[in-house]
């Protein structure tokens, strides 16, 4: 099925373009592709550049990572901010009471 686009896979890995960059642009299997491409040799150029990449795309996945967890823990934080806005109007209004309420949590 893929094995036409088995010349192109290795072409493009010889120019140096990383398995991934290739899986995206063949639309071929990572496993397929790690088959017919462990007997292309890099050079330490070609090995340079892709562990640059690889490092660059780790520091860019981590940062996406912390801006979804700190989305989340605003979210947990209104949440909680919600449901205890909702507790204190439950409350009766006069202020003894309020005070003595909030003093146990």
């Amino acid at each position: 099925m893929y094995a036409s686009l088995k010349p192109e896979a290795v072409r493009l890995r010889k120019r140096g373009y990383s398995v991934r960059a290739i899986e995206m642009r063949l639309s071929v299997p990572r496993s397929t592709l790690s088959g017919w491409l462990k007997s292309v040799p890099l050079t330490e150029a070609q090995k340079v550049v892709l562990k640059r990449k690889a490092d660059h795309g780790l520091v860019q996945a981590r940062k996406k990572a912390v801006q979804w967890h700190n989305g989340q823990k605003e979210a947990r934080i209104a949440e909680a901010a919600r449901q205890g806005a909702q507790v204190l109007d439950k409350l009766p209004t006069h202020p003894e009471i309020q005070e003595l309420a909030l003093a146990k949590i």
